[in-house]
């Protein structure tokens, strides 16, 4: 699994996406609902544009992914 993190110039997370190995598309944790949220490949199209204009895209761990997931419930 591959999890990774999109943020502004300034650090802050705006995007949280986990990627699985064996199957297309992607996953973003959906902060209001406290659930991660499927898009295949028909909607990732958006995203990606979406990726390019607004910020930096990192890989990360699966513990900062669910560090950060801690923090936005809060």
């Amino acid at each position: 699994m591959i999890y990774q993190k999109l943020t502004t110039g300034m650090g802050q997370c705006l995007l949280l996406i986990r990627k699985h190995a064996d199957r297309d598309g992607f996953e973003l944790w959906r902060r209001k609902e406290r659930c991660w949220c499927y898009f295949n490949n028909v909607g990732a199209e958006y995203f990606k544009e979406f990726f390019d204009m607004r910020g930096e895209l990192t890989d990360i761990s699966e513990a900062e992914a669910l560090e950060l997931i801690k923090e936005l419930r809060e």
